[in-house]
């Protein structure tokens, strides 16, 4: 997995960590208090700073949205509530995404 770029923003880091925890386009506007259009926008120059524009992507493998994620999350240390075993307790999942 690639490393964030040390380039970005602190609005696209932002950005970055609500679209990495399941927030929508929607959700995100009305958290800057911004329009929707201004949010995909923000999202699409997003994946360019982070070498995963739609051109670059397989759109029948890979979503950049689930992708830019996956970077966010790769960067993140580990809670202490991550047992030995793997298995995670369960307020450090509260507002995870289900389909890490």
């Amino acid at each position: 997995m690639r490393a964030l770029p040390s380039s970005l923003w602190p609005t696209q880091l932002v950005t970055l960590e609500l679209l990495a925890q399941g927030y929508t386009n929607g959700e995100i506007a009305r958290r800057f208090m911004i329009a929707p259009k201004a949010v995909e926008t923000r999202v699409n120059r997003l994946y360019v700073a982070l070498g995963l524009s739609p051109d670059d992507c397989d759109r029948d493998k890979y979503s950049p949205r689930v992708m830019a994620a996956l970077m966010w999350w790769s960067e993140q240390p580990l809670s202490p509530g991550i047992l030995a075993s793997g298995t995670a307790v369960k307020d450090d999942l509260e507002g995870f995404p289900n389909w890490l």
